[in-house]
């Protein structure tokens, strides 16, 4: 059998040059005589070939050989398109079929239909879109649907069992809006569960979005390690609007409600607000209220409960309870803002109660012009203020100073109020007993002694004044009393020196003349056969000076 010789061809450097010689190029001319025979005899033509007869391989022989040309000649060629599968449209013409075409990848046939008769299509993948064909093995994983039930417009469809379809009547969507409606049968029973395969803060269950993007993720986690169960709202859950100038991460902005039993006795519920750099603020709105500028106006927030404490940094600066607030840090009010105590006019009295000392500095800065006022109904009733020397003065403003006791009697009063108003008093209103008034300077020593201590006093049961020194041993100077020494005893018509008095002298002579009736004073120069010493006490009646003489007789002048 002839064969092509495309593998056994000659040389032709061993003839390309003037230099070459027959002997030289004797094997490469016989590879080209011997290529030219295998040549000749693999076509069978003969000496006069036939007009219309062409070569055709005879697979047998394994030669061409000469034959009548049993085809057509394509004489015209329609409807010729890029990607158009090309089919006979008789014995000589061709055409470009619209609607089957081939672009290398993809058999594309249009408006038109394939009969396959009992022909078959084998080697399908499995369907991924609605209108892919599938294969019998994957249609018999589905089987038919045997049974439709409550069948409704909008309806959400479940299985009945293996064949069976229903139409949930109580859960619909109208390709907007979803709807579940249902009985709750227990705590643990609810309308809807949603369950997460695994756990984590971030692991929301749920995502709420409108059409800006994600707005918020709802998630729950029950963290046994840290014994934690935590309800967590997460909002702009992909941090797309996260703080500037710092770096933050996708869920660093959420509330956390959680309960804590790491203590199993003692179990606290907590809410924890992550991202809130400029603070964490609640507020109270009211509802339209009518409008005109009444509407969502803001309305008070209350805490409930046995104690409330505020903490900052977890060190607690105010506690509140049923019988006390506790303040742990200083309280500031600057000076355009006022503290006041009370509302309402139902309120009767407030109180501040201190268990130690307590102070009230309005001059924290030690400018010396500011001061502590008092005021009834606006009006200034007390003031405390530096005094002359950078001393503390008090100034009480009106008409009288009182101080009462328990029974709302008056022990101290200072009444300027009327003409007829008594003054300074100074009253044991509730108890027959002493009342004495005391003044002391001190000795500048710190040990607690006296330079002096004078005392009025005024004894019990009796109408009686004594004024006496009450440092040390108290000695008595002298005493206004009634005669009777009772307190009943009118009039009071004794007055009595304690000590001896020191009374002015002058000569006789020399006595003055404007003194008051009842001065007295000792006179000397008097007569000597009156007094024998020539000394003796005068008095003033208002127009003379007068001593009485020895014996007391006469009262000489």
């Amino acid at each position: 059998m002839a064969t092509w010789p495309s593998a056994n061809k000659p040389a032709t450097t061993t003839t390309d040059a003037a230099s070459d010689s027959i002997s030289g190029a004797r094997a490469d001319i016989n590879k080209a005589l011997t290529n030219q025979i295998e040549i000749i005899d693999m076509f069978n033509i003969p000496g006069s070939p036939t007009d219309n007869y062409i070569l055709k391989y005879n697979a047998s022989t394994g030669v061409f050989d000469m034959e009548a040309d049993s085809g057509g000649t394509i004489t015209s060629v329609t409807n010729f398109v890029d990607n158009r599968v090309v089919t006979a449209s008789g014995a000589t013409t061709l055409n470009g079929e619209a609607n089957l075409t081939f672009d290398g990848s993809t058999l594309t046939l249009a408006s038109s239909t394939i009969a396959m008769g009992t022909g078959k299509i084998t080697g399908l993948g499995d369907p991924t879109a609605a209108q892919d064909a599938a294969t019998k093995a994957y249609v018999d994983v589905f089987r038919a649907v045997e049974t439709f039930t409550n069948g409704s417009n909008n309806r959400i469809l479940t299985a009945t069992g293996p064949t069976g379809i229903n139409g949930e009547s109580l859960f619909t969507f109208d390709g907007s809006n979803a709807q579940l409606v249902g009985t709750a049968l227990s705590i643990t029973q609810p309308i809807l569960s949603i369950e997460t395969l695994n756990s984590g803060w971030n692991r929301p269950l749920l995502m709420l979005n409108d059409s800006n993007g994600n707005v918020a993720s709802i998630g729950g986690q029950h963290n046994t390690s840290a014994d934690l169960y935590t309800y967590n709202f997460t909002l702009d859950p992909a941090n797309t609007n996260g703080r500037t100038g710092v770096t933050t991460f996708a869920g660093d902005y959420f509330v956390g409600f959680t309960k804590n039993y790491s203590t199993a006795s003692a179990i606290s519920m907590d809410m924890n607000v992550y991202g809130a750099n400029a603070g964490f603020n609640i507020s109270a709105f009211d509802d339209w209220n009518n409008g005109g500028g009444n509407q969502y106006g803001r309305k008070p927030i209350r805490l409930k409960g046995s104690e409330v404490d505020l903490q900052v940094g977890g060190n607690s600066i105010l506690k509140v309870d049923s019988d006390s607030v506790d303040i742990t840090q200083n309280v500031v009010i600057t000076d355009t803002e006022q503290l006041k105590f009370g509302t309402t006019t139902t309120i009767d009295k407030d109180e501040i109660t201190t268990t130690g000392g307590m102070t009230v500095n309005v001059d924290s800065d030690n400018s010396s012009n500011e001061a502590f006022i008092i005021q009834s109904a606006g009006t200034d009733v007390m003031k405390f203020e530096r005094g002359p020397g950078g001393d503390a003065e008090m100034t009480v403003s009106g008409d009288g100073f009182f101080i009462k006791d328990d029974a709302d009697k008056t022990n101290f009063s200072m009444d300027l109020s009327n003409a007829s108003a008594t003054g300074i008093n100074v009253i044991r209103s509730n108890e027959n007993k002493t009342l004495s008034f005391t003044l002391k300077t001190d000795d500048d020593d710190d040990t607690g002694n006296y330079d002096g201590a004078w005392s009025f006093r005024q004894n019990a049961d009796e109408k009686a004044l004594i004024l006496e020194r009450a440092d040390g041993s108290a000695v008595e100077i002298f005493e206004v009393r009634d005669s009777a020494n009772v307190a009943t005893a009118d009039p009071i018509d004794i007055f009595e020196f304690k000590i001896p008095p020191v009374v002015p002298s002058y000569a006789v002579g020399s006595l003055p003349t404007t003194v008051i009736a009842g001065a007295q004073a000792l006179a000397t120069g008097c007569n000597s056969s009156d007094v024998s010493t020539g000394t003796a006490m005068a008095f003033f009646d208002g127009s003379n000076w007068k001593y009485t003489h020895l014996p007391a007789t006469t009262v000489r002048t």
